[in-house]
């Protein structure tokens, strides 16, 4: 009887971790069209990729993201994250508040998805005292880009969008990284 009560104390302490782990996971349901299908990954071999500068989800009802998709990942080391369109800002005004987001999901079926990364950095102007300055991109929320070693899914949507300093959205852009070294 001790036996069989230790064997359900450890099933419902498994069940309990489980259900804990898959709480961060945010699943689901998405039948926007994606923006830019990447194809199949192993045509563009290894390295960082830029994607998006789309403007079509700026007030898109519904579907505000610019969405990527691609597919192709399984086995690979897969990185993402978000890029500001048309090169860094070049003055304090265009960086001071600009904002940029991203997720990256994969598609467990059909329109269905699974959150495994996030992030949203926000630009600062920086200035060196011995000269030159720049935009500096700091994380306000989750992370900088999201990193998966040995992918063990194969399709993944990619979703991106920007803010102008005054609140204005603006291109969204980013990137994916295939077998490719990550900062």
């Amino acid at each position: 009887m001790r036996r069989y009560a230790l064997g359900a104390l450890m099933a419902a302490t498994a069940l309990i971790a489980l259900s804990e782990k898959d709480a961060y996971a945010q699943t689901f349901y998405d039948g926007c069209p994606a923006d830019y299908n990447t194809g199949h990954l192993s045509y563009w071999g290894s390295g960082h990729f830029g994607v998006g500068i789309r403007s079509a989800h700026i007030n898109r009802p519904g579907c505000p993201w610019s969405i990527v998709d691609m597919f192709g990942a399984q086995g690979k080391r897969m990185a993402w994250g978000s890029a500001w369109a048309w090169g860094s800002p070049s003055t304090a005004a265009q960086c001071n508040g600009a904002k940029m987001s991203y997720a990256v999901a994969r598609k467990d079926s059909p329109g269905v998805y699974t959150v495994v990364g996030s992030g949203t950095i926000v630009g600062q102007w920086f200035t060196l005292p011995w000269g030159g300055s720049g935009c500096a991109w700091n994380v306000q929320s989750g992370s900088y880009s999201t990193l998966i070693e040995n992918s063990p899914y194969d399709s993944y949507r990619l979703l991106l969008r920007a803010w102008n300093p005054n609140g204005t959205e603006r291109e969204a852009s980013g990137y994916f990284e295939v077998n490719h070294w990550v900062d």
